[in-house]
């Protein structure tokens, strides 16, 4: 199945974990020139392995929680490769422990990095998506947007210590409504807005969960970054073109809706 996306750049955001790492590849392999932003751990191997797939691909360090650092990021791919065409705001942070021991530099952190980032990339990068009347931005979610957290107190009184917490789940349900009003903002532009809400995935920034919280999953085991990739992939796609607004959810049958 041919995507259209070749030649099309993308900017994939925390591209140096295991989600984003996987979405960069997948669009790579079907054709994208890659724009990738880290903040901590590079993503050096990532670049080169793109590179021979024939792409064009360039990667900065950016804080997306901070504004200088998004106009530069889009600024520097705009001068490179000339066009915007898909934003996949894949960066995130977690955060667990209960309400009352949340403190409000944590909290700021993780809307910082969750939310605020995902308004602020994709109103700098609307206006060129506006020009050639096409884009696609697809945001991650969580499946804990829907079910508010992981924690069961009730059944294990240290489980808000070991899953995600409050500020997690209130910044991602702040993502799936964010998608919803860019969606119908940008619908007569001829640009999509999706998101994808995986459950409990294998990434670095998901801790070893506690049996009681796998036992949950009805398929038996949490998900993997390749199992999530391919549904970016497809909403970035020409095909997508009447999917807007919408949250896909990936997560073994956690939750459905």
């Amino acid at each position: 199945m041919d995507f259209g996306l070749k030649g099309k750049t993308a900017i994939v955001t925390g591209a140096s974990g295991g989600i984003g790492t996987a979405i960069a590849r997948d669009l790579a392999q079907e054709g994208a020139n890659l724009s990738l932003s880290y903040r901590t751990r590079n993503c050096d191997a990532l670049v080169e392995e793109i590179k021979k797939y024939g792409r064009e691909v360039m990667c900065l360090r950016a804080d997306v929680s901070q504004a200088d650092d998004i106009r530069i990021l889009v600024e520097a791919t705009y001068k490179k490769f000339g066009r915007i065409d898909i934003l996949v705001n894949n960066a995130g942070t977690g955060l667990v422990g209960p309400v009352e021991q949340i403190k409000e530099q944590d909290w700021d952190r993780v809307m910082g990095t969750n939310l605020k980032s995902v308004f602020m990339l994709s109103q700098a990068v609307m206006g060129y998506m506006k020009r050639q009347k096409w884009g696609r931005i697809i945001n991650i979610g969580s499946v804990v947007a829907k079910t508010s957290t992981n924690a069961r107190p009730w059944l294990d009184a240290e489980s808000p210590n070991k899953v995600s917490g409050s500020a997690y789940a209130a910044s991602k349900g702040g993502v799936h409504v964010l998608t919803r009003t860019l969606a119908k903002e940008l619908a007569p532009y001829g640009i999509t807005v999706n998101c994808v809400a995986p459950g409990p995935t294998r990434t670095a920034m998901v801790p070893a969960l506690p049996e009681p919280l796998i036992d949950q999953m009805p398929v038996g085991r949490i998900g993997t970054p390749e199992e999530i990739s391919p549904f970016v992939v497809l909403l970035a796609s020409e095909r997508a073109g009447f999917i807007t607004g919408e949250i896909i959810d990936v997560n073994g049958a956690l939750w459905m809706d």
